[in-house]
């Protein structure tokens, strides 16, 4: 067994499917609620980062956490200051990622059609271009093939002594 085999066997690879069963495991869990105050106290109660900090956050949960810092304070298992309260309302939205993962594909498939074309003139271009050359190196060699013969052998003087 190699290394690779050996820690895919301890690790397994992650599917999409994977990915989302665990997420869909972890919203509103007792894990992401303990995630929700781990991030309040360390924050020092800070709310601009928070989609950043918890996991599979999106912006349509806010709500959803603001709620549930207000149901915490009610119950008294987090103490409420005044950074909260400044900061509720100046959560930093998480960009839109599909919105980001059109213009990446636009930039691969970008991409892609220049490095085409970078090959396709080095290559010489299209196949009528590539059937121009074959037939103009034909045409060259044959044509410089005569020339080397008249020169050789006297072409030229031969047309002057047939005219006269």
């Amino acid at each position: 067994m190699n290394a690779y085999e050996y820690y895919r066997a301890l690790n397994p690879e992650i599917s999409k499917k994977d990915y989302k069963t665990y997420i869909e495991k972890y919203k509103n869990s007792q894990d992401e609620k303990e995630d929700l105050k781990k991030f309040y106290n360390n924050m020092k109660g800070d709310m601009k980062g928070l989609l950043e900090h918890i996991i599979a956050s999106e912006n349509c949960d806010i709500p959803r956490f603001i709620e549930f810092f207000n149901n915490c304070f009610k119950d008294g298992s987090l103490k409420k200051n005044a950074k909260f309260d400044q900061t509720k309302e100046k959560i930093r939205l998480l960009p839109d990622e599909k919105v980001e993962a059109k213009a990446e594909k636009q930039k691969i498939k970008e991409a892609k059609a220049n490095r085409a074309a970078a090959e396709q003139a080095k290559s010489g271009g299209s196949i009528a271009d590539l059937e121009q050359m074959i037939l103009a190196k034909r045409d060259n060699a044959f044509g410089g093939f005569l020339n080397y013969m008249e020169n050789k052998y006297g072409g030229a003087e031969n047309k002057k002594r047939k005219n006269l």
